[in-house]
């Protein structure tokens, strides 16, 4: 439980995305900043943003009392819908973004931007790259695609199963839905909000197309039928821990451990592997953040702090 008089002291951080869109993040750094090793660099999940869920607080008031800085992030797919600065030739505009409107592989650029700010404003020398739910989607996606040397390792948070989940939602309407979401982009009203049947939260045409489509680039953990998984996360080769809670949401109907020795087997035999199920903890981690932030920082330290 986090108590009601801790709060993290830091300062809120702004870093352009490599496609030139300003994002926020919130900084702590650690108790001995020339000294500190390793910096942690949180994603929020889907309609979320940096200071969500209540663990992210814990966080960032725990990791730098063990010698980590930590930044917990935002993306342009932040909330529901933000209005980000986008710069241009020294001048900006504002763009709207946000959840309702996202392109999963936009994520390339946003963690670009983050990972040159940690390294040129921050003086980071290792970097952890976390993410909860969907956001862990995305620092799967980000480590197997860009296979970027800054990044010292890897933490999953409850990685979501977000195409199954919704065939399981739909049945079958499934087809049905990805057509009328095909219609409405050919028609040229891409930005138009799908149906309340197709999906729960306000979502644009194209992002749930981008979403469940053919060419999804969200089918990185299928956990109820790992065939169907694109193969991608074959290819993280830095340590990573992974994570869900005992009574986690995102795991589509398999128990957790189910659910993370499905995702264990994706990454790959000769992975360097850590897994846990936190007991008692559903997909929030709500009453468990000292148990969350205690695996953190000791995998972290055993894993990724002694290279």
């Amino acid at each position: 439980m986090i108590p009601a008089n801790r709060s993290p002291n830091g300062y809120l951080a702004r870093a352009r995305t490599t496609d030139d869109i300003e994002l926020e993040g919130f900084v702590v750094e650690a108790l001995d900043v020339k000294t500190a090793p390793t910096t942690l660099v949180h994603v929020h999940g889907m309609f979320e943003n940096f200071h969500m869920p209540a663990f992210v607080d814990e966080m960032l008031s725990r990791v730098s009392e063990t010698g980590m800085t930590m930044v917990a992030v935002n993306t342009r797919a932040q909330d529901y819908t933000h209005y980000h600065r986008h710069w241009s030739d020294g001048s900006y505009t504002w763009k709207r973004n946000g959840g309702s409107y996202e392109i999963f592989s936009n994520c390339l650029p946003d963690l670009d931007g983050w990972i040159d700010y940690c390294h040129t404003q921050i003086g980071a020398k290792r970097i952890i790259l976390s993410g909860h739910s969907h956001g862990a989607l995305k620092v799967a996606y980000y480590a197997a695609k860009r296979q970027n040397a800054r990044i010292d390792g890897l933490i999953l948070m409850s990685p979501s199963d977000d195409i199954e989940m919704q065939e399981a939602a739909l049945g079958e309407r499934y087809d049905e839905a990805l057509e009328l979401a095909s219609s409405l982009i050919a028609a040229g009203n891409g930005e138009e909000f799908v149906p309340d049947w197709m999906y729960s939260s306000p979502i644009s045409a194209e992002m749930y197309r981008d979403m469940f489509g053919t060419q999804s680039d969200l089918n990185i953990f299928r956990l109820r039928r790992p065939e169907s998984s694109s193969g991608l996360a074959a290819s993280v080769n830095i340590p990573t821990l992974l994570l869900y809670g005992e009574h986690d949401i995102a795991t589509a109907g398999l128990p957790s451990a189910e659910a993370a020795a499905a995702c264990r087997s994706l990454l790959g035999e000769k992975a360097d592997v850590t897994t846990a199920v936190v007991a008692g903890a559903d997909h929030q981690y709500l009453n468990h953040e000292e148990e969350l932030v205690a695996l953190v920082t000791g995998w972290a330290a055993r894993h990724v702090d002694k290279s």
